[in-house]
């Protein structure tokens, strides 16, 4: 039996009575109070007058507000960067996966250990403890976090105490391939509607040698097939307009077009020879020789075997040799590159002397790696160095006939990914297309087992 308040009223019918008889006592007498129209204080006194007053007061209100039909935000929300950074793009199982935890300075805690929990349902996976960064001479301002091998397929965040979370990343097995694809439609559509650059189509070729049998299984997988591509850009220029300073660069790219593409077409192939034979000679006679001419000896000697154009080569790399830094120029990083891998006779002693600046490169960048890639304090100059330190390191490890560089290669992708200050992701577009095709197309080509 429910309890009752006195007279066998429960407590709610007493508060229902109440509330009725104040609103019977409010509706007869008038309302007696006070409020604020903005304009003054309006106080009713007597029933009627200060019914029209209010009435008045209360249309008074309605049309101030009827000005603006909704409130307007007149300010930013400051954008939220997480402290823990992550490729926001993800990891391949067996690739190292860390995430880095940026120190805030005005609080005391540093965490021990950070945790790895699901995405969706926020449920711990893994935990594990922070270390500081190797060969990290400064002050400790970033912390490292290492689940390489502890994480199966799923997507998760890393998460450390007051520091909060990361961005949500996934795991999956081919995620290498399945990131490529869109980048390899990008480059397809560039490359069609003829807004591919030529140094575009230069990296579409030579990500083309260094991983055809990926290449060759990747229609099945939704991995455009480059070469006929390439074929249609090259059939599509007007070799008549080429300015003078841009002949050489489409002498290296018929010549190394024509050398891939001899077992499916070969007179086509022998006419690209023919026409960047010609391009050669023609930027000879206008232009001083420079890294792109180098690059189009290496080309067209590996194509046809002329001894004429070996001994240009061995002329060319006397000058060579006398020049600081050569490796940093394109040309004649994938010019030695050529040479060194080509089946026509080379010169032993030139190719060693061509061999040491691009492994003393590639041992460079190795050992400036953490400071390169630093997540907090990095020292590089931009999205572009990195792609092109990436190429010398696939060029380096191209010569080996190995993969001594391929985990600095897959730390580049990651920083470039969200594993930076501003957690950003870098987009593979523009000027850096071809540059994102050459270096996901090889690691997409190693997480297959398709590479070299």
């Amino acid at each position: 039996m429910k309890k009752t308040g006195r007279g066998g009223l429960s407590k709610k019918a007493a508060a229902l009575l109440f509330f009725c008889a104040l609103w019977m006592l409010c509706g007869c007498a008038g309302f007696s109070g006070s409020f604020s129209t903005g304009e003054g204080l309006v106080t009713s006194g007597d029933g009627g007058a200060s019914q029209g007053k209010l009435a008045q007061s209360a249309d008074s209100i309605r049309d101030h507000l009827s000005m603006e039909s909704a409130a307007v935000l007149d300010y930013a929300v400051p954008t939220q960067l997480p402290s823990i950074l992550v490729d926001r793009e993800g990891y391949s199982p067996r690739q190292t996966m860390m995430a880095f935890l940026k120190l805030d300075p005005s609080l005391e805690e540093v965490p021990e250990y950070f945790s790895v929990v699901d995405a969706e349902s926020g449920l711990p996976v893994l935990q594990g403890t922070f270390t500081p960064i190797k060969g990290d001479t400064q002050a400790v301002s970033a912390l490292t976090a290492d689940f390489t091998g502890k994480l199966p397929e799923g997507e998760y965040r890393v998460t450390a105490g007051c520091y909060g979370s990361s961005y949500p990343f996934r795991v999956a097995e081919g995620l290498m391939q399945e990131r490529f694809r869109p980048v390899a439609e990008a480059m397809r559509e560039a490359v069609r509607s003829r807004q591919a650059t030529p140094e575009d189509v230069l990296l579409l070729l030579q990500s083309y040698e260094w991983n055809r049998e990926y290449f060759a299984a990747g229609e099945s997988a939704g991995i455009p097939e480059p070469l006929g591509e390439a074929a249609e850009w090259i059939r599509g220029i007007d070799y008549s307009a080429i300015a003078a300073e841009d002949a050489a660069v489409y002498a290296v790219i018929l010549a190394k077009f024509g050398y891939l593409y001899k077992d499916r077409d070969e007179h086509f192939a022998t006419e690209c020879l023919q026409k960047a034979s010609a391009l050669y000679t023609q930027s000879k006679e206008t232009l001083q020789r420079g890294d792109t001419s180098f690059r189009a000896l290496t080309e067209l000697y590996r194509a046809s075997g002329l001894e004429d154009y070996h001994r240009e080569i061995l002329e060319e790399t006397k000058v060579l040799f006398e020049k600081q830094g050569f490796v940093d120029e394109s040309g004649y990083l994938y010019g030695i590159m050529t040479y060194m891998t080509t089946r026509q006779t080379v010169d032993p002693s030139v190719c060693d002397r061509l061999m040491d600046p691009l492994l003393a490169r590639g041992e460079e960048i190795g050992t400036r790696k953490r400071q390169m890639l630093h997540p907090v304090s990095p020292r590089n100059n931009g999205e572009a160095d990195l792609l092109f330190a990436a190429q010398q390191l696939i060029c380096a490890n191209a010569v080996l006939e190995g993969h001594t560089y391929n985990e600095i290669l897959e730390d580049i992708l990651h920083y470039l990914s969200g594993r930076n200050l501003e957690s950003a992701v870098y987009p593979p577009e523009g000027d850096h297309l071809g540059a994102y095709y050459l270096l996901l197309s090889w690691l997409a080509a190693l997480e297959a087992g398709d590479l070299l």
